[in-house]
């Protein structure tokens, strides 16, 4: 739970707008702060859609490529 502290001119013109809209205070405080959605998971499919999505088609390995082909340069 949050307190909110105001001064009282700010409360009471509260309490007067949540009545004439047909609320309580807590109502229509409420009914100003958006509540925020958890975020939605998102399944590996879909992630992979998206990399694959965004990626741009490149030239391919050749088929015997490895890893000494990477350490060439090294001992």
């Amino acid at each position: 739970m949050v307190t909110i502290q105001l001064d009282d001119d700010t409360a009471k013109a509260l309490e007067r707008k949540a009545q004439s809209v047909g609320m309580n205070l807590v109502q229509y405080l409420q009914s100003l702060v958006p509540m925020a959605a958890p975020p939605a998971r998102v399944s590996w499919e879909e992630i992979e859609q998206q990399i694959l999505s965004l990626s741009t088609a490149g030239p391919s390995l050749p088929d015997d490529f490895s890893r000494a082909d990477i350490y060439q340069d090294h001992d």
